[in-house]
C-alpha cells in the first residue's frame, strides 16, 4: 500500500470507532457546556429525550437549553447555570475522565516543546481518557494528522468519547486514526496510514519499547516527549 503523505492522508481511515472526520464541523445544536456558580463544567448532548445526567438530574436538554443561547442563564433543579461556547477550556474541565488526566499547565508546555502546530502530523500512545488529546487536536488544523495508540479498550472508549465532542464542537480539526494495541506491536498499521510524524508523545509504563519502536518514524526535527 502506498504511505500517504501530509496532502492525501486526509482522504484515508483505518481501525476508526468512527468513519467520520473528526473535528470538521461545528454545531451548537449538538452540545451545550454549563457552567456552575463553583465553577463545574456539564457537557450535555442535545438529545431529545428524558434522561439522567450526572450532578444535573432527570431532564430533556433539547426542550430545556432549546432557547438557551451562549451567554445566558438556565435553571435546572436548584442550580443556576450559565451556558458557554464549547471551547478547549471548557470541554477540558467537562471530559469524561477514567484515568488521570493531565492539568492545563503541562498539557500547554507539551504542545510548546514539542513546537506544536498546523500541518503537523502527531503519534500519541497513551491517551488514557485524552486530555493531551483535546489539546493536540485543538492546534494541528484541517490538514493536520492526529493518530492515538492505546492498549486498554476501557480507556480508550473514554477517550475516543472525549474526542466525538471535539468533532461536534469544533472546526477545521485534524485527521484522526486510532488503532488499540501496544505501540511496538501496532507499528505496521501505523506505517500503512502516515509516513513520519513531527511529533511523537509516550504516557506509558514501559517507555523504551515504545521509544524504539516510534524513533524511527520521526521527521527530521522531528520531536519525542515521554511522561
Amino acid at each position: 500500500m502506498k504511505k500517504k503523505t501530509k496532502s492525501d492522508v486526509g482522504l484515508f481511515t483505518e481501525n476508526l470507532n468512527t468513519t467520520r472526520r473528526l473535528a470538521a464541523h461545528v454545531s451548537s445544536e449538538t452540545w451545550a457546556v454549563l457552567l456552575e456558580e463553583n465553577g463545574k463544567t456539564h457537557v450535555v448532548e442535545l438529545v431529545d429525550k428524558q434522561q439522567k445526567i450526572k450532578g444535573l438530574g432527570v431532564l430533556n436538554p433539547v426542550q430545556l437549553l432549546a432557547n438557551i443561547k451562549p451567554g445566558q442563564m438556565v435553571v435546572i433543579g436548584q442550580k443556576e447555570l450559565l451556558r458557554l461556547p464549547a471551547r478547549l477550556p471548557e470541554l477540558s474541565n467537562g471530559m469524561k475522565r477514567r484515568a488521570q488526566t493531565i492539568g492545563s499547565k503541562d498539557a500547554g508546555f507539551f504542545v510548546a516543546k514539542l513546537g506544536l502546530g498546523a500541518n503537523d502530523r502527531v503519534l500519541e500512545a497513551g491517551i488514557g481518557s485524552g486530555g493531551l488529546s483535546l489539546y493536540i487536536q485543538r492546534v494541528l488544523g484541517p490538514n493536520g494528522v492526529h493518530v492515538t495508540v492505546e492498549p486498554r479498550a476501557e480507556h480508550a472508549e473514554v477517550a475516543l468519547e472525549n474526542l466525538r465532542r471535539t468533532s461536534a464542537c469544533w472546526d477545521g480539526g485534524p485527521q484522526h486514526h486510532h488503532f488499540e494495541g501496544h505501540l511496538e506491536d501496532v507499528v505496521p498499521s501505523i506505517q500503512s496510514a502516515v509516513d513520519e510524524f513531527e511529533a511523537v508523545v509516550l504516557d506509558l509504563p514501559d517507555h523504551p519499547p515504545a521509544i524504539e519502536a516510534s524513533a524511527p518514524m520521526l521527521s527530521i526535527g522531528g520531536r519525542l516527549a515521554c511522561y
